[in-house]
């Protein structure tokens, strides 16, 4: 226990000289990755304790950690399309939306008239559910956040920790934002934020979808990752593609690269 809390105590006064060795070396990222990975195992267990220097540590590391995964990420999508992402070849985003337009216009053929029986509105909201998934993927190029995606409505009571929790924040009907504050890349409470403001489309989507929902629930149905993955493909399936979220984000840096 002593010669560990001094190892700790050591490490932690050269953890900065650490982190510089790493990132200056000519590791590969996903072995600074596994390098990171390993330290903030090490350091994990002496947080829960409240030893304030391995906090610290740890916090280091962690910082670390998420920045190599966000480095790892854009230089996946950076790269040319591998034989598993042909079909992004003969697509772009332009594509992307307007296979979206059947399920809006099958929508709009049901209006108000969704609500006349359970079965009809299982109907119409299934169609507006599509465009909705789908035009969030085309705005934000989301990962697999939208079912983790909680309803806040300004004034609203608390129904958890926002501070830790995606959710859609509702201002009016006309002001909507996303905010993003955890997933994949961002851990909550790391000060890393996202929020953005939801477009004309996606609103008009949102006010519909939102007349049976109320502050604090799911956005859509809780899924697990491998569900939701499934939920995405089928959105474009009938236009002979199956889509990822990863594969949407990779179509659009493709596209940004191309300009």
């Amino acid at each position: 226990g002593e010669n560990i809390s001094e190892g700790i105590g050591g490490l932690n006064s050269n953890s900065e000289s650490v982190i510089t060795c790493i990132n200056n070396s000519e590791l590969s990222l996903n072995t600074k990755k596994a390098y990171y990975g390993v330290l903030c195992s090490l350091f994990r267990g002496y947080t829960l304790e409240g030893d304030e220097e391995a906090i610290k540590i740890y916090s280091s590391f962690v910082r670390e950690f998420e920045e190599v995964k966000r480095e790892i990420e854009v230089d996946k999508l950076k790269q040319e399309p591998t034989e598993s992402e042909e079909c992004l070849k003969n697509i772009d985003m332009a594509w992307l939306k307007r296979g979206l337009s059947h399920y809006k216009r099958e929508f709009q053929k049901y209006g108000d008239d969704r609500f006349e029986s359970p079965e009809t509105q299982l109907k119409a909201d299934a169609h507006l559910e599509n465009y909705m998934v789908g035009m969030f993927h085309h705005d934000f190029l989301l990962r697999n956040e939208l079912p983790t995606i909680r309803i806040r409505i300004q004034n609203g009571f608390e129904v958890c920790n926002w501070d830790k929790t995606n959710y859609i924040d509702i201002r009016g009907r006309n002001n909507k934002w996303l905010v993003i504050n955890e997933n994949k890349v961002r851990r909550a409470g790391d000060g890393n934020q996202r929020r953005e403001k939801i477009g004309t489309e996606l609103n008009w989507a949102l006010n519909h979808w939102l007349k049976t929902k109320k502050h604090g629930d799911y956005l859509i149905e809780p899924l697990s990752t491998s569900g939701y993955t499934k939920k995405v493909k089928r959105i474009w399936k009938p236009k002979g593609i199956e889509l990822t979220s990863g594969l949407i984000r990779k179509l659009y840096a493709i596209e940004v690269r191309k300009k």
